[in-house]
């Protein structure tokens, strides 16, 4: 992930944002892992602040988020 992209994954907003999306989309850690191509123990970590991520994964995160905010009514 390039580095203009360290913002988006900053503390603790980084922990709450897949914890809202993964309860948005009514998935377990499990399910969100298998979507994103990563371990369950790595969105665990993810929302329990323990990981901060730096790879394809987070990117993966990223563009599902944005997906789920354009399907928002206005």
């Amino acid at each position: 992930m390039d580095q203009d992209a360290g913002f988006l994954m900053d503390e603790p907003t980084w922990a709450q944002r897949v914890k809202t999306v993964r309860l948005r989309l009514g998935v377990t850690q499990t399910e969100l892992a298998a979507r994103l191509g990563a371990h369950f123990t790595t969105i665990a970590a993810w929302e329990t602040r323990e990981y901060r991520p730096y790879s394809a994964s987070a990117e993966k995160f990223v563009i599902l988020e944005m997906e789920l905010e354009m399907e928002e009514p206005s």
